[in-house]
Formats: structure tokens, sequence, C-alpha cells
């Protein structure tokens, strides 16, 4: 196996490790660098914040100016994994009277699609007088709770669970629970998460999407990768099924943070076949499942797999089976080494079949006909053809068989007439 960077692999690093220290310098220079700053007494700032949650945020601000204030804007950062520092402005109105300017602006979360309990944002106000005099304030970080609950947390290495509704025991089993799925999932590609995780535990599937704007009425759990944020709705009556959604989503994000590029992301089919490997044992509807599509020759290809799976849910099913099925394929077949190996170079930003030929020896199509190859071995029945003896020796033994018969029957006719 493979143990260094391809000369492309390398290239497209390098060029990452640019991109991002150029963006670095470029929003450092425009947070420090905010220009003529006010003498030291002729401004007084007083600002605060305000959470909706799960609505809006809203930032607010009062200036004491001997000179007259001329314009005020907003600027804060999310903090999230990204490959660029992104800051976003905002510029209010703003009331200015007897030398106090004051001012508010509403970050409203529909606009953006919403931020997890958890998410940390940073902001700070830049201000100017009509003198061209600008100012700016230290930034400030803040975290977006979810203050409608009162919540318990636990820490235990990078993550940490919070939860408020059911006992003390229950946040340590869950926790328990969290870190066999990180002992599992380090087992099939050898790493553990390089980024703290938050863990939020809603009492039920309706609060959970209480705590969020666009949820679909079935979602029960969701990971925001990004932001290494984890939400799932769990109590005591449905404690294995969250057991099983902490493993399958923990999963997902661990995965997003091995091998996160701004070139390509992992295949699905791998995403969410390692996410159902690291939950434990699954359904065996799944099976049954991919047994019948082997048998009927219906089967998903490989490459169609590295697309969204299809809302028919009989073909979403087949698609979770397959996909199941591909990674545990690999993993017993060409280990973990091999697995991890797979990742590290996805990570480099290679395409996937740079990344499987690196890894395994061949490419998405030759996966596919290789899998195929041993589904058909697990699943058909194999014939067998029958020796050129036995079939003479069945062919004697009717021969006789028929001749008793004749026999039986003459005599049985004498008998009757005589």
């Amino acid at each position: 196996m493979p143990t260094s960077e391809s000369l492309w692999g390398k290239m497209k690093r390098l060029i990452l490790n640019l991109t991002i220290f150029l963006s670095t310098c470029l929003a450092l220079f425009s947070v420090l660098s905010p220009g003529p700053v006010l003498a030291q007494g002729e401004v007084e700032v007083g600002d605060s914040v305000e959470i909706a949650f799960p609505l809006s945020v809203t930032f607010k601000l009062s200036v004491q100016s001997d000179t007259p204030v001329s314009d005020i804007r907003l600027q804060y950062t999310v903090a999230q994994k990204s490959f660029a520092q992104v800051i976003s402005e905002a510029r209010p109105d703003f009331s200015y009277d007897s030398g106090l300017a004051e001012s508010n602006w509403t970050l409203d979360m529909k606009k953006i699609g919403g931020l997890p309990p958890g998410t940390r944002i940073t902001y700070w106000w830049l201000i100017e007088d009509e003198s061209g005099n600008t100012y700016q304030t230290t930034p400030r970080q803040f975290t977006y709770s979810d203050d409608r609950y009162s919540w318990r947390a636990i820490t235990d290495g990078t993550i940490t669970l919070h939860w408020y509704a059911g006992s003390d025991e229950l946040g340590m089993e869950l926790m328990t629970a969290t870190q066999d799925a990180l002992l599992r999932l380090a087992g099939a590609i050898g790493t553990y998460p390089t980024e703290p995780i938050d863990l939020y535990i809603y009492g039920s599937s309706q609060e959970l999407q209480g705590a969020m704007l666009f949820p679909r009425e079935w979602t029960g759990g969701v990971s925001y990768s990004n932001l290494s944020v984890i939400a799932i709705g769990i109590n005591e009556s449905n404690i294995s099924w969250g057991k099983s959604a902490i493993a399958h989503e923990l999963a997902h994000l661990v995965l997003y943070q091995k091998t996160a590029n701004p070139y390509n992301d992992i295949p699905l089919w791998f995403n969410e076949g390692m996410a159902m490997y690291t939950q434990g044992r699954v359904e065996d509807y799944y099976e049954d499942t991919l047994r019948q599509a082997v048998k009927e020759g219906s089967t998903i290809s490989v490459q169609s797999l590295c697309s969204p799976f299809s809302v028919d849910p009989e073909k979403s099913y087949l698609s979770y089976a397959e996909s199941y099925s591909l990674v545990k394929f690999l993993l017993t077949t060409y280990g973990q080494e091999s697995v991890s190996y797979f990742l590290e170079v996805l990570s480099q930003g290679s395409t996937y079949d740079e990344a499987l030929e690196s890894a395994f020896g061949f490419n998405m199509g030759e996966l596919n006909d290789i899998w195929l190859g041993y589904l058909e071995n697990q699943y058909l029945p194999q014939q067998q053809s029958t020796p050129p003896w036995a079939i003479a020796s069945m062919a004697v033994l009717s021969l006789a068989l028929v001749g008793i018969i004749f026999v039986i029957l003459r005599t049985r006719g004498k008998n009757r007439y005589e």
C-alpha cells in the first residue's frame, strides 16, 4: 500500500494551505486594522445581545460620542470548520441625538437556515464619526444557547453531552454508549475525533424539531458537521434507538473531521455505510432487501450510490443496505489499515477513483464488479454439475425399477383371471 502523497496531492495541499493563510491574514487585517481610532474618552460604548432561540439574535449598541456618528456597522463570525475566514457584515439603521447614538440589528435565523444550540458567535462593532475617525469595539464571543430548557452537561475526552430530561443515570448511560461508538468507529477507520463535539439530547423528537426551523416530520437526529454539533431526541422510552442514533450521527461528524477538504466530499455510500456499521447490529430487513435485489439482478451500482439516495422507500432501503454491505466488505476483505488510508487520500482532495486505486488497487467500476461477485457467492444457490458416472447409474436404476414394476403388474393380472 502506498505510504506517500502523489505529486498532485502535494500540490493541492500546498495550494490549500496557501489559500487558508492568505484568507486568514486578510481577515485578521480587517479586524485588527480598523483605521484611525477615536481618542480615549471621546467615545463610550455599551453593547448587548438578546437570544430568542431558535428564531433570532438581536445585537444592541449605544455610543456616547462628542462628535456626531456618521456610520455604524456590525461584523460577526460563526465558529465553524472552514477553509477561509468568513466575516459577515450588517449595516443597521441608527439614531443620534445629543451625543448619543443607538442602534440594533437582528440576525433572522430563517434567512440563514438556522443554527444549532452550542454555536459560538464572535462579533464587534465599527463606528465612524463625521470627521472620518473610526472606532472598533473589542471582539466578544457568546454561545447561541437554547435557554428554554435547564441543561445539564458531562464531558469525557472530546465529547460534551448536554441533556435536560431524565435522570443523571440516563446522561451517563448515553455517554457510555457514545464512547463505545467511538471505539467501534476507531477500530474501523483508525481515528478518534480531532476536535471537540457537543451532543445535545432533547427530551423527544418533537422537542428536537421545535429547536429547528425547517424540520421534516420524521427528523429524530441531526449532525451539524461543520459546527461539531449533534442534536437527537431521546428519552427513557426509546433509549435503544437513541444509542444507535448517537453512533450513526457521530460517525458522520468524525468522518467529516477526518476528510474535510475544499475539493470533494467522501462518497455518500461510504458515509452512510460507515454510520450504519458504527451502530453495531443493523435490522435484518436490510440484509433481506439486499438478498432479494441480488436474486432479481436489481442492485444499484456503486457509482449511483455516490449521488443522493432515492426518495422512494424501497430504493432508499436498498441504497442503505448496499452501503452497509460495501463498507463491511471492504473492512473484512482488506482491513482497517486500507480503509484508513482510503480516507487519508480522500482528505488530500483526490477523486474517488484515485483514492480507491491508492488504497485497494481498483477503481469504482471494478469495486462494483468485485463486490457483486462476492454477493452472488453469498446469496445465490450454487449449481453443481452431475458427474457422468452418476447419470449412468441413475439411468440403470430407473430401467431396473421400470422392469420390476412391469413384472409385478403381470403377476397380479395372471392371479386375478386364472
